[in-house]
């Protein structure tokens, strides 16, 4: 009986230190994952940060598109108008010089 009491006991502390190195290994792998997952964050707030100054920059750029546009469409509607002033101008200026050589 002894003997048997000895084997289970050896057998015990067997169980016990696989169990404490399954414990050991078993924190490591959580005290590496928890690094990863720091690690993670951040280069997700830093992504997070580069997306947003970039889509700031992009919002201001598209305004400034929309904007030099606009004014790009009344530098045209300018331009024609002067264009037809210069016509009937022109057409003036044929008459006078029609009506100046009679």
């Amino acid at each position: 009986q002894l003997e048997a009491q000895k084997k289970q006991h050896d057998a015990t502390r067997v169980d016990m230190n696989n169990t404490l190195k399954d414990l050991t290994d078993a924190q490591r792998e959580i005290k590496e994952l928890e690094q990863d997952k720091k690690s993670s964050q951040r280069l997700i707030d830093t992504l997070r940060s580069e997306v947003s100054t970039k889509d700031s920059a992009l919002v201001k750029e598209n305004y400034d598109f929309r904007r030099e546009k606009a004014q790009k469409e009344l530098y045209a509607d300018e331009i024609s108008r002067l264009k037809r002033s210069i016509t009937e101008n022109e057409g003036t200026i044929r008459t006078h010089q029609s009506e100046v050589r009679r």
